[in-house]
């Protein structure tokens, strides 16, 4: 693997771990419709992080159930 190659990947897992910081802040705060907006994030640069399934569908829940945010819509 060539440097570059080595580069992309470590920037890829940086933007990862910032982008799971942000959900767990969301996810503390009941906000629902952003942990499945930066789960979907996260998918995007890594199609195989089990972790972030496990996060789409708990925003699913949260977004059905959560009092304040019921007129929201998540597919």
């Amino acid at each position: 693997m060539c440097d570059r190659q080595i580069m992309a990947i470590e920037r890829a897992q940086r933007r990862i771990e910032r982008l799971l910081d942000q959900i767990d802040e969301a996810e503390a705060s009941g906000n629902w419709p952003e942990v499945k907006n930066l789960a979907g994030d996260v998918l995007d640069v890594d199609v195989e992080n089990v972790d972030e399934v496990s996060h789409l569908r708990a925003s699913r829940r949260g977004t059905r159930y959560h009092p304040c945010i019921r007129h929201a819509t998540v597919n």
